[in-house]
């Protein structure tokens, strides 16, 4: 069994810096896998109540799909992962009207 999440810290179009969520489980057990992503304000991650909004991904990524994706905060970010014991997992962030 695999669980692991990372924020990374990018700017929209408007300059404005946001925080973008993207994490993934897998099982060993069978075809459990699921990916969770989302985009929040800068900071968002680091609040006192952290450990609050850390256990809300977990939960959020207990009950996650095989794609997910977040259009916020504008920015777009989608992963995935495979149905498989080896999945590999993908997540592609981009920015409306990116040039």
């Amino acid at each position: 069994m695999s669980r692991a999440g990372i924020v990374y810290s990018a700017l929209n179009n408007q300059g404005k810096e946001q925080h973008w969520f993207m994490g993934f489980f897998n099982s060993d057990s069978g075809p459990t896998n699921q990916v969770y992503t989302e985009i929040r304000e800068a900071g968002h991650y680091e609040q006192v109540e952290s450990v609050g909004i850390w256990q809300a991904l977990g939960d959020k990524l207990s009950n996650g799909k095989l794609v997910n994706q977040a259009n916020e905060e504008g920015g777009y970010l989608s992963g995935s992962i495979g149905n498989t014991s080896k999945p590999i997992f993908e997540a592609i962030m981009t920015l409306p009207e990116a040039k």
